[in-house]
């Protein structure tokens, strides 16, 4: 800012004072050529009228003699004298072609009246224009001293009264900007003039912010510790509806009666691990499980036994299938396992040991409970390309076991060959 003003102070002098100093010394010029102009005619009008008897009488040695004492001054450059016909009677000095300034004067030769010829003289303004330099030189210096000393004066001043307020103005400023205030720095400034008056009205602004500032920040407190209670509130219910949501899913998917998965899991199940199978090329086993006197103790003993013996099958799946197997009540006495990766002889096994497990748990005062297992693997002996075939696989197993002779095990591979040895015995 410093920087501007000077070249504002200077461009503003410079122009002002070169204005005045042209408009100066043009006056001054004109002067001095007004006054070379009155000299150089009050001098020929002198001289023609001191020529006067030397002409009348024709003396053309006095004429030559004083023209010769004119011309050896510095200002004449050349005299000539004419008579009254245009004769030149005497003519001494020449005028150069390239001289700067000429100025030439003539003046009628008169003796009591009568016009006796004429005197030209050439007077050279050198001299004067030597001197107006000279006065351009001294106004130009005298210019300069006098921009010189107006500027560091107007700087200095404006430095003080305007320039030093508005950099500790701005440093406020800068300061308050960089730093958290709380509340912000008032500008130090008591004058009495525009400039204090600004920081009055400043410091009042910045009061008027820090009070502005600090309801504002009660309120944004107040409202944060609302929002943050409204958001754990809502989180809360969130949690809780997640939490509700997770147990309507899980009983959406589990039977109630057994705690096993239920029949709407199994189809969702089924599909999924049969595309997983047949895309990875691994072995799947299911195995249906059906209660063989299940009807019989409804009849006999009511649904209350049903129910508890429908449980007792279902806690002896659950203890007997492995972690990576999926067990799930399938309809009425029906249960069904998925079996991942379990070769033929994998789920046979399985199979016989939940058929013995049940075998010695049964006895005492609860009804014995005798168990109908169909398994079926792919890849197997016939291609498989949906669930519902290799479901059905499985279910013709488990009616092949019910028809002959329950209480077994057989896999629809064994189908063909127990078929034939049935039907040969």
């Amino acid at each position: 800012m410093r920087g501007k003003v000077v070249a504002i102070l200077l461009a503003t002098l410079f122009v002002i004072m070169t204005v005045n100093s042209l408009l100066a010394l043009r006056a001054q010029e004109q002067d001095s050529l007004d006054e070379s102009n009155r000299r150089g005619q009050a001098t020929t009008h002198f001289i023609a009228q001191y020529l006067a008897y030397s002409v009348v009488s024709y003396d053309y040695h006095t004429l030559e003699l004083i023209l010769q004492d004119l011309t050896r001054s510095h200002d004449v450059l050349a005299a000539r004298v004419e008579n009254n016909r245009g004769n030149i009677m005497a003519n001494i000095g020449t005028e150069p072609a390239d001289h700067p300034a000429v100025r030439r004067h003539q003046a009628e030769i008169k003796l009591n009246g009568e016009r006796l010829g004429m005197l030209r003289l050439s007077f050279s303004d050198e001299h004067t224009a030597n001197a107006l330099a000279e006065r351009r030189r001294e106004a130009l210096m005298g210019q300069l001293l006098a921009i010189a000393l107006v500027m560091l004066t107007g700087f200095f001043a404006l430095s003080a009264i305007v320039l030093k307020p508005l950099m500790l103005f701005s440093a406020v400023i800068r300061r308050n900007l960089q730093v958290d205030a709380n509340p912000l720095e008032p500008v130090p400034l008591a004058s009495q003039d525009e400039i204090g008056d600004l920081a009055h009205g400043f410091n009042a602004l910045q009061q008027s912010l820090d009070t502005t500032r600090q309801k504002l920040e009660s309120r944004i407190d107040l409202a944060n510790r609302e929002l943050l209670s409204a958001y754990n509130r809502l989180e809360k219910q969130a949690e809780d509806l997640r939490e509700s949501n997770r147990d309507l899913e899980q009983k959406s998917i589990t039977d109630s009666l057994t705690g096993l998965y239920n029949q709407r899991y199994f189809e969702k199940i089924m599909l999924g691990e049969m595309a997983q199978s047949v895309h990875s090329d691994d072995t799947l086993s299911i195995l249906l499980l059906d209660v063989d006197n299940l009807k019989l103790v409804n009849e006999r003993q009511g649904h209350h036994a049903g129910d508890m013996m429908l449980r007792r099958v279902a806690q002896m799946i659950g203890s007997r299938v492995r972690l990576t197997d999926v067990a799930c009540r399938f309809e009425g006495s029906t249960f069904f396992i998925l079996c991942r990766r379990a070769t033929i002889s994998n789920a046979v096994a399985i199979a016989d040991d939940m058929l013995h497990a049940m075998a010695q748990n049964s006895g005492g005062d609860e009804p014995s409970i005798a168990l109908s297992i169909g398994v079926a693997t792919i890849p197997g002996v016939h291609r498989v390309t949906s669930a519902d075939e290799f479901f059905q696989q499985a279910d013709d197993a488990l009616r092949f076991c019910k028809q002959n002779g329950r209480n077994g095990v057989v896999h629809y591979s064994m189908l063909d060959r127990l078929s034939r040895t049935a039907m040969a015995t």
